[in-house]
């Protein structure tokens, strides 16, 4: 299981021919004009640091200015799929313990911002640095599938992760024994991207793009020289705006000023008139419950409480087109995967909606307790 990834979709401009050439009139494809594209991205980015950035928004703002191992790649079918990255090819092996040892090996040509090049250090370094407890990174537990991260967590002592660079193209990864998720959750996440520990992070990066200007309410990034794939396509320039009321940031694009919104007034939503795309915001609100604490230490109370909410009611009091009831902390939209069918496979959109799919057997446990 694994979110679908949301991504910015960068446009391509295509020059148009005039028709009615004739052979002696030479025309040529004008040159696409550098172009800029402003968008809503929700809250206020504090800090462009990957092991630290919590706002909503910020995953998005980190896959333009830094590139993991791997990185994601559109489809073309609303779907995306991990690719080569700063790792231009990885091995895998099981270890006389059942443990799996990736082998990563960093592209030739890949660099910082500055010119440096990108070293296998630079990932060691960050992953390290994220795994630290002293760190206190809110992403850290993504690194728990590597050996040694508990003893990290014991100890203090970063270094005891089993993350190697024994050159500076090499870089290695010893995960307890085989994990599914661990190439597209963990090597292309947003948290795990490479730092230089010697430059104020977030000053460079090995990105297609850089930071050009960060105040409390914008980001403004450009693209960046030194990336490896120049050719790909893409605004010159991107502004990353934090959101404000859905009323106001519907202005603001109905005036031009933006070109790419989080969220429509839900008035503008009930506008049956009107053809929107829509793209739903996987996000659960819920209460929090202290089950170290009576009662609800005790599983039949805390199920009591589960069975006795009507999430249905809840979400009509919001009053709000964009809400529905949750069935569970999963919420809808988030996919799963496996066969539908002997015939469809995972590779030929064999997807399904994890909450359609799966609410059955989500309902069946519950109604099965099991005693601590």
């Amino acid at each position: 299981m694994r979110n679908k990834i949301c991504t910015l979709c960068l446009c391509t401009i295509l020059a148009l021919l005039p028709s009615g050439c004739t052979a002696e009139e030479e025309t040529l494809p004008e040159e696409a004009e550098p172009f800029s594209l402003t968008v809503c991205i929700g809250g206020r980015q504090e800090t462009l640091d990957p092991a630290q950035a919590a706002a909503e928004g910020s995953e998005t703002v980190l896959y333009h200015l830094y590139e993991n191992l791997l990185r994601w790649e559109d489809r073309g079918n609303g779907w995306a799929s991990v690719t080569k990255g700063q790792a231009e090819q990885y091995t895998a092996e099981i270890d006389s313990s059942g443990n799996t040892i990736y082998t990563f090996t960093i592209r030739e040509g890949a660099s910082w911002s500055d010119g440096q090049a990108v070293t296998s250090d630079d990932f060691a370094a960050a992953w390290r640095r994220l795994a630290d407890p002293a760190e206190a990174s809110p992403h850290r537990e993504i690194l728990s599938v590597v050996a040694g991260y508990d003893e990290v967590q014991e100890t203090g002592d970063a270094s005891l992760l089993a993350v190697a660079a024994p050159d500076a193209r090499t870089f290695t990864v010893t995960v307890k024994g085989n994990c599914a998720y661990f190439l597209e959750e963990v090597c292309a996440s947003a948290y795990t991207m490479p730092v230089r520990t010697d430059k104020t992070i977030g000053t460079v990066s090995n990105g297609m793009y850089t930071a050009a200007e960060q105040n409390y309410r914008q980001l403004r990034l450009q693209r960046s020289a030194t990336y490896y794939n120049i050719s790909e396509s893409g605004p010159e320039e991107i502004i990353f705006r934090a959101s404000g009321t859905p009323e106001d940031d519907f202005q603001l694009f109905t005036e031009g000023g933006l070109d790419l919104l989080r969220a429509l007034p839900d008035s503008t939503l009930a506008e049956s008139e009107v053809n929107w795309i829509l793209e739903p915001i996987t996000a659960v609100y819920g209460v929090l419950l202290n089950t170290a604490k009576p009662p609800f230490d005790s599983l039949e109370v805390r199920q009591a409480f589960y069975l006795a909410a009507d999430t249905q009611t809840a979400a009509g009091a919001l009053d709000s087109f964009a809400v529905q009831a949750a069935a569970g902390l999963i919420p809808y939209g988030i996919t799963d995967y496996g066969k539908r069918s002997e015939n469809e496979d995972i590779e030929s959109g064999g997807y399904w909606d994890f909450r359609a799919h799966s609410l059955d057997l989500a309902l069946i446990h519950l109604s099965e307790p099991t005693r601590p």
